[in-house]
């Protein structure tokens, strides 16, 4: 009988929730997240033979270290954007001064701050000097990528979206690529090919948002603390979620060595497709739901699209 009853609630619920965007833009997204970590596996596995199992793992430790200090840096601006975009269209251009703000100052900040400990107390750093600057050089701009993608998210503009994130991983391959042609991949050049493809989404994303800033383009402290505000409530759930998937390697790499490391982080990336299908359809309807000023019935249509993940899972 509860099997019953879950398939017939099921049913209900995507006739009531599932639309033809709804299924085009989760159908979109999920295509290229596979696409992206289609690449990013056949990239990796490639690095993994050219550079061995032991310098894979310092790149892995580096890059790993650079993504906990960006994830540190969010505050939950990401999620507040799509927020107050949803809730009002015309902040786009305050929120994209803001993110400018808060992703390369703020995170430039505490990447400066972070590695300056690790120069003075080497022992700290999971991996040599040299590449942890290049690593942290990327921070800044995946943290204000990360922002200026999530208002694509809140303006519906989920093709834009899938474009700038598939965009990142093709680059990044095509680097990748160049550096074994010319014979020239190390561990450095293979973290500067990331620096150099977050460069290059990050100033595609702003020029396709020159359409929407008007001229609008500022700093509003008044509502960076009311972003702020709202991002804190998601900001500690996310940071704990994260650490979990990434502070594993960085432990591997202490307790093990950058051979395990590597090893291990090849296992990761291939497993992180698991994560996708929540995360992604989770995505699409936050920006719509954002909208209903009926609190009630934000909660109804949110319980819906937790039916259908449950189904789908």
């Amino acid at each position: 009988m509860e099997g019953e009853s879950f398939a017939r609630q099921l049913l209900l619920v995507s006739r009531q929730a599932l639309s033809i965007d709804f299924v085009r833009n989760v159908a979109g997204t999920m295509g290229a997240r596979l696409a992206i970590l289609a690449i990013g596996a056949v990239m990796g596995i490639v690095v993994t033979n050219i550079l061995g199992p032991e310098r894979r793992g310092l790149v892995a430790l580096a890059v790993s270290f650079a993504a906990i200090v960006t994830q540190l840096s969010n505050l939950g601006l990401h999620s507040a954007n799509v927020y107050f975009i949803g809730k009002d269209r015309t902040q786009v251009g305050v929120l994209v001064g803001n993110s400018l703000l808060v992703g390369m100052a703020g995170t430039s900040t505490l990447a400066g701050t972070i590695l300056l400990i690790c120069v003075l107390y080497p022992n700290v750093a999971p991996a040599p000097i040299i590449l942890l600057s290049i690593a942290l050089l990327a921070a800044p701009l995946e943290m204000t990528n990360m922002f200026v993608q999530q208002i694509f998210l809140g303006l519906k503009r989920i093709f834009t979206y899938n474009k700038l994130q598939l965009a990142i991983q093709i680059v990044n391959a095509v680097f990748i690529l160049v550096l074994i042609a010319i014979d020239a991949v190390r561990p450095a050049t293979v973290v500067l090919a990331i620096v150099a493809s977050q460069t290059f989404a990050l100033l595609w994303s702003l020029l396709d948002m020159r359409g929407e800033l008007n001229d609008s383009l500022r700093i509003s402290l008044k509502v960076l603390r009311a972003s702020l505000g709202y991002g804190m409530r998601a900001y500690l759930a996310a940071l704990f979620m994260f650490l979990v998937l990434k502070v594993d390697i960085l432990m591997v790499g202490y307790l093990l060595d950058e051979t395990q490391a590597g090893l291990y982080s090849v296992a990761v990336m291939l497993g992180d497709m698991f994560y996708m299908l929540p995360v992604l359809v989770g995505s699409i309807p936050f920006p719509p739901l954002t909208g209903i000023e009926d609190a009630a019935h934000r909660w109804r249509q949110a319980k819906r699209v937790a039916w259908i993940v449950a189904g789908l899972m």
